[in-house]
């Protein structure tokens, strides 16, 4: 049998870790369970990560790299500020599915007690006002808006998302992303019209 190099240890370390957590759940996912399923020592796992938690964030740092790439440098449609609100609220709902149930309940466990996750917190805020900052730019090419949004409203359907997804356990749909757009962000963005 040949030896594994250490990506391909990691990258099974990575499998097996979200295997382990989507299908037997948060307190299943241990240094044991993932050693044994990757088909690797503990120690190792240990040298790498703190926690259980510390590696599923790794695993899933991982997982994202790559959808988060194509989200954050994607071409929005530029058909108005509705349509493209909607198609990038789709794309955020596609890769909060791509994380799944298991990791938001470990992220809610794991809160108060770890340091990573208000870096985390800091990370996503900044690239959900990068989006909306295009969002907005083009928008006033367009002529739909000519005020700056305050980025507490920028922020609040990535918020009202991830509250829905974390808190209320909800699986979402388009219908609710249309819902959202056209019953909270556009008419908050409208009054920011007026106002301003």
């Amino acid at each position: 049998m040949q030896r594994r190099t250490k990506q391909e240890i990691i990258n099974s370390i990575y499998k097996s870790t979200l295997e382990i957590l989507n299908d037997k759940g948060y307190k299943a996912t241990t240094f044991q369970n993932v050693a044994h399923q990757a088909d690797t020592a503990r120690a190792v796992l240990y040298r790498h990560w703190e926690s259980p938690f510390e590696l599923i964030n790794a695993a899933m740092d991982n997982r994202l790299k790559q959808n988060e790439q194509n989200f954050f440098s994607m071409s929005l449609p530029d058909i108005s500020l509705r349509g493209d609100l909607i198609f990038a609220l789709s794309h955020s709902l596609k890769m909060s599915k791509i994380l799944g149930p298991e990791f938001f309940r470990a992220f809610l466990y794991e809160t108060g007690k770890n340091n990573n996750i208000q870096e985390r917190l800091k990370h996503t805020r900044q690239l959900n006002l990068s989006i909306m900052g295009r969002i907005i730019e083009k928008a006033k090419a367009r002529g739909e808006i000519s005020q700056p949004i305050d980025e507490y409203l920028q922020l609040l359907p990535f918020d009202m998302l991830r509250y829905e997804v974390l808190i209320n356990e909800k699986s979402l749909t388009s219908q609710f992303i249309e819902k959202l757009v056209d019953d909270v962000v556009l008419p908050s963005f409208m009054k920011e019209q007026k106002n301003g």
